[in-house]
């Protein structure tokens, strides 16, 4: 039969059945090795040889366990021919190999090995059972982060209860008290002790009132909604260096605009970590620095007190104690990093990196 251009095709050379299966076993991609009843290499492929790099010469002739010795690995590939596995080492890489066995019919009958290279598909599987136990650990992270939020929102209301209670709650039922003795003065005709009384009632009903204007602010704090994180955290600032009498110096600047809830938990990290220095550095400086730029918010507070041991910040993280747990949540939040420096008596400087563009992205997926 001629083809298109009137020249005939060319055709397979005529071989010799054995010649053409040794051609085939030998164009094989896998590994193919004939053993006899001694573990003796009879024939071995090319394929099997590019895979123990070793050359035809070296490998038939040999015995199969000499071999595996030679070439090495973990021995594994000693006992291929009964476990279907082994593992080479060599070159910066592993080199893993599967087999099937076979009883060849032969006199006396010898074994044949088809050997695979499966390294690509055994990185792949590693890969992703690493990515697996990732994703697992990303979410138990996730778990325990939304149970610590919980039980934080739960404490936080708790302590508005009491606060509440203990404050304006206690302090109008005193009032309603001392209303009610003005009532009988008046009946009495004692108008001028009365009106005492209602001079009093009125100054604690204005200490209860702002009272509760404290309470309100420190839950959103009327200039961090007005003006913004830079004021807010100045603000912030001067008034616990006002209360605790320890100067705090304030670098705070913020080139593009920030997403509301970023500076609420900016402003909430602050506010935590002058309250650690408040409760625990015995500080008598403190420095304070908010910068944001390029899509990411950078907060570090910074005091000269106590210091702590830097071993302990995992166990106190793990623990939830003290107000790091809380920052490194906040910050988790916007998928930032927290960091922590210290040393016993030379102070503390806690650093926090939120990427507010990370999240502006985000959100306007689909």
């Amino acid at each position: 039969m001629a083809t298109s251009d009137g020249a005939k095709p060319q055709e397979a050379p005529d071989l010799a059945p054995e010649a053409r299966l040794r051609l085939i076993v030998e164009a094989a991609a896998d590994g193919v090795v004939e053993l006899d009843t001694a573990q003796v290499v009879v024939r071995a492929n090319e394929a099997f040889c590019r895979m123990i790099h070793r050359s035809a010469t070296e490998v038939v002739g040999r015995d199969w366990a000499a071999l595996a010795a030679e070439v090495g690995g973990d021995g594994s590939l000693a006992d291929l021919p009964a476990t279907g596995e082994a593992v080479l080492d060599g070159e910066g890489r592993s080199t893993f190999l599967e087999a099937r066995s076979s009883v060849l019919p032969t006199e006396p009958p010898g074994t044949l090995l088809v050997i695979r290279d499966v390294t690509a598909s055994k990185v792949a599987e590693q890969t992703i059972r690493t990515l697996f136990q990732f994703l697992q650990d990303r979410d138990e992270d996730r778990t325990r982060l939304l149970r610590r939020t919980n039980m934080t929102i739960e404490a936080e209301r708790n302590r508005i209860a009491r606060d509440l209670h203990d404050g304006p709650i206690q302090g109008i039922s005193a009032a309603g008290l001392s209303l009610e003795a003005v009532k009988l003065m008046l009946a009495a005709g004692d108008v001028r002790e009365a009106a005492d009384m209602i001079g009093r009632i009125r100054r604690e009903l204005s200490e209860e009132a702002e009272g509760l204007r404290r309470l309100m602010s420190n839950l959103r704090p009327p200039l961090l909604e007005e003006r913004g994180l830079v004021p807010a955290v100045r603000e912030l600032c001067a008034r616990f260096s006002a209360e605790r009498r320890v100067p705090v110096e304030v670098r705070a600047t913020c080139e593009a605009p920030v997403p509301q809830d970023v500076e609420v938990l900016a402003y909430r990290i602050v506010q935590e970590a002058l309250s650690n220095v408040a409760k625990h550095a015995e500080a008598t400086r403190v420095s304070v620095r908010v910068e944001g730029a390029a899509g990411s918010l950078e907060i570090e507070i910074a005091d000269d007190g106590n210091g702590f041991d830097p071993n302990k910040v995992r166990e106190f993280l793990r623990r939830g104690k003290v107000g790091l747990a809380s920052m490194r949540e906040r910050t988790e939040l916007t998928a930032g990093t927290f960091t922590v420096r210290s040393r016993p008596g030379g102070g503390t400087a806690v650093r926090a990196s939120l990427p507010y563009e990370i999240l502006a992205t985000a959100r306007t997926l689909p």
